[in-house]
């Protein structure tokens, strides 16, 4: 299978897993869901989500840092569980904004500061991820298509730009060659 298919795939059924987290623990809801409480278009919009970010940094790895070293499956592995905690802990401690935001902000750091990446390209990637990703959610919220329960920052939680920036720097730890 195409490497792209597995992508779309893994956004699709791991984003949709991971937004479950967010609907268990009651920190985002749907008006309407075909799927325990999430609406059918959830997995395609985390497959394009995926898509996306993985696409967005691949990108600009060979515009803008050509020489770093690759990915390999390791740094897959310890960017996927890197991930899968932060988007457990928007879950458990969404409900605490400030709280969730330094615990999710300061492991962001944490992951980025000894990378093998060149830390300023690879931020600035990862936050432009975090401001499209937020400023779309935004909007998609203002439509009522779900909402978060207590939003502190536009009808999104002030700690969503970081999750964003989990995704962005796990994407740049996804294997290609050359």
């Amino acid at each position: 299978m195409p490497r792209h298919l597995w992508i779309l795939i893994a956004g699709a059924v791991g984003g949709t897993l991971c937004d479950r987290i967010h609907v268990a623990c009651g920190v985002l809801d749907y008006p309407a869901g075909a799927l325990r409480g999430q609406p059918l278009w959830v997995p395609p919009l985390f497959a394009s989500a995926c898509w996306l970010l993985v696409t967005g940094m691949r990108t600009s790895r060979r515009l803008w840092w050509p020489d770093a070293p690759l990915p390999v499956a390791g740094d897959l592995v310890r960017g996927v569980a890197w991930f899968l905690a932060a988007y457990a802990a928007s879950g458990l401690v969404g409900h605490r904004p400030l709280a969730a935001a330094v615990l999710l902000y300061g492991t962001w750091i944490m992951r980025l500061v000894p990378s093998r990446l060149p830390r300023t390209p690879v931020a600035a990637v990862c936050l432009v991820a975090a401001l499209l990703g937020t400023a779309w959610e935004m909007g998609l919220s203002a439509t009522g298509a779900f909402s978060y329960l207590g939003p502190d920052m536009a009808n999104v939680p002030s700690w969503l730009p970081a999750l964003y920036l989990h995704g962005a720097l796990t994407a740049s730890a996804i294997p290609e060659s050359r």
